[in-house]
């Protein structure tokens, strides 16, 4: 930036100029740092609509100005500048946005558009200089049917991503706050008893032994309370006696529980007995400390000293390092002086829940109240299902019985094998285990794997996998489930149609749950293909004055109407496929994927030309 002072005749004027360079060095691409956060499809209050889009940047802020909201035909007012951490909304109507949530709530635009209460998919777009260079920077496909919270298909509570650092295409990411829900019951994480590895003799500052994967073996271990204390003053028993030496200020404990429940609204509440300071990490993050006024990774001076320990507490801490699964809590305890001659630490953790009617129901401009760290989802998708198999079909596979079933296919997006221990598919919601993959099952990275839904699990090995439940056939669900920490997740789904034989129904491109479609070119074990195939139809006979012929049996009115022919062996679905009587618009009447415009072999299918 080069700032020249000039006179009154625009000459430059010496030594009135001035020059800044800086040097950026972080990452300016939005994709995966703005996304969609919130969405309010089905409020109580007519007109009172919202999405919320947030930047997860840290030091990073984005110019929005133009950019489009897809599904909803809106765009983004000019100067709007989204800053790190911080959200934008935007609204159906912005009187009455204002008027429901709050005026204070900067809307950062307005949308003329509508939600579809039965579930599409909404797009961020930053335009490019031409409509092909466009980028699509976030999207969400959500739906109002499960796996999808129920809650946020009844008037009242939106959709809240939970954690909007990882992928927010999975349902397993979105959670809708039912206001009469009872919370759930805290759980004890670590007890007064509980047994601690402990360091005694080491000075560990520089080295990050709080990290989850620190290798604590070498230490010994022992039920707190652990201490050096002759008072008999506390209100615990002394379980493990620890050794204080002259000069030794520093205590290292480490300890690990595992975590079942939910982490939407949760909260923890920490009770410790500790002489004289402390440090706390949950999974290496520190979220809590007792009378030390310095930062790591020293700590050698305290605010004040404590006599002898007792009860501090309880003490509300945030739950955002905590994770369904092994969870690693650090403790750091100090003495105040030198020749301290008693050091104690135990404590006590538990979650915590606010009440229904405390966990807002929405939160737009804010950070979600469902707002929780989740662990990276597996790259796995239900990639491809074919419901009805048969040899006459183009590119049709066989199992290894030579047998025409029915059969998913999952596609690992990702970079690294994924074992399938404690992966399962279902077509039941509420049976989310119906079907474990065997022992040592594994899907390579870029793998198409095959699992045939044929209800004949004696038929798999080592390669070839059989499910214990045959899909339903046209229209039903499938699921791909996954156990984590205890918790079981739907990682990935299918609500299909599949209406013809024929057809399957995926994902386009692969592993893109909002480019879901119908396919007529089947690609068992290989990536998804949308070319239609060639058939061969013949418009048959039309009549384009039709007076007293044959009525429309919807309406009993007298309708043009014309007439396909399929002179073939195979019936034909034109579902996908395009009428018109215009050629300059060949895409005018797009015949509905729904398996009920099927020309049968040798057969006709007579359509009312009546607008």
């Amino acid at each position: 930036l080069t700032i020249a002072g000039l006179n009154n005749k625009g000459q430059a004027v010496g030594g009135a100029s001035v020059g800044l360079s800086v040097t950026f060095t972080g990452v300016l691409e939005p994709v995966d740092r703005i996304v969609i956060n919130e969405l309010m499809y089905n409020p109580a209050t007519p007109d009172t609509e919202f999405v919320e889009i947030a930047n997860t940047a840290t030091n990073t802020a984005y110019d929005l100005s133009n950019w489009r909201l897809n599904g909803l035909d809106g765009t983004i007012l000019p100067g709007t500048i989204l800053q790190p951490g911080t959200f934008r909304v935007f609204a159906k109507n912005a009187e009455e946005f204002w008027r429901v949530y709050g005026s204070s709530i900067p809307v950062a635009g307005t949308f003329a558009g509508s939600f579809d209460k039965g579930g599409e998919t909404i797009q961020l777009i930053k335009p490019g200089a031409t409509p092909a260079q466009d980028v699509v920077i976030d999207q969400v496909t959500y739906d109002d049917d499960q796996p999808w919270p129920a809650g946020a298909d009844g008037t009242g509570p939106s959709l809240q991503l939970i954690d909007p650092t990882r992928d927010n295409n999975r349902v397993a990411n979105w959670a809708a706050v039912n206001a009469s829900a009872v919370p759930p019951t805290p759980q004890v994480l670590v007890t007064w008893s509980n047994v601690w590895r402990y360091n005694q003799t080491a000075n560990l500052d520089g080295q990050n032994w709080t990290a989850t994967n620190y290798n604590d073996a070498s230490w010994p271990s022992g039920q707190s309370v652990l201490a050096a204390e002759n008072c008999n003053c506390l209100p615990e028993p002394i379980r493990t006696t620890l050794t204080t030496v002259n000069g030794r200020t520093t205590f290292y404990f480490r300890t690990s529980f595992n975590y079942t429940g939910t982490l939407a609204g949760a909260s923890l509440k920490l009770t410790a007995l500790v002489d004289d300071g402390a440090v706390f990490y949950l999974n290496g993050q520190r979220i809590h400390d007792l009378r030390l006024t310095n930062n790591p990774p020293v700590y050698a001076n305290l605010a004040d000293n404590i006599n002898n320990a007792n009860y501090e507490g309880p003490f509300t801490l945030a739950a955002s390092a905590l994770k369904t699964g092994s969870n690693v809590f650090a403790v750091e305890v100090h003495q105040s002086a030198a020749n301290s001659s008693d050091v104690v630490m135990a404590l006590q953790l538990e979650t915590s829940f606010p009440s229904g009617t405390n966990l807002a129901i929405y939160t737009p401009g804010t950070t979600n109240s469902v707002r929780a760290s989740l662990t990276a989802f597996p790259t796995l998708w239900v990639n491809e299902l074919v419901t009805v198999n048969s040899s006459t079909v183009t590119n049709a596979v066989a199992d290894n019985f030579g047998e025409y079933e029915p059969w998913v296919e999952i596609y690992n997006g990702g970079t690294n094998a994924i074992s399938l221990a404690n992966f399962y598919l279902t077509t039941n919601y509420n049976q989310p285990t119906l079907w474990a993959f065997a022992g040592g099952a594994t899907i390579q990275p870029g793998e198409f794997k095959l699992v045939w839904l044929d209800g004949e699990p004696g038929e798999s090995n080592a390669t070839q996998w059989h499910s214990s439940f045959r899909i339903t056939p046209g229209q039903g669900s499938l699921a791909l489930t996954y156990v984590s920490g205890g918790q079981t997740n739907v990682l990935d789904y299918l609500n299909y149609n599949v209406p013809s034989l024929g057809r399957s129904y995926g994902d386009y491109p692969d592993a893109n749950v909002s480019g879901r479609r119908l396919f007529s070119v089947l690609t068992p074990g290989a990536t998804n293909n949308p070319a239609a195939l060639p058939i061969q139809v013949y418009i048959n006979e039309w009549m384009a004055d039709n007076l007293t012929t044959r009525a429309d049996p919807a309406d009993g009115q007298y309708e043009d109407w014309f007439e396909i022919y399929n002179p073939g062996a195979t019936a034909v679905d034109l579902g996908g496929y395009y009428f018109t009587d215009n050629l300059t618009n060949k895409f005018q009447y797009k015949v509905p994927e729904n398996g009920q415009y099927v020309v049968p072999a040798f057969g006709y299918l007579l359509v009312w030309a009546d607008n």
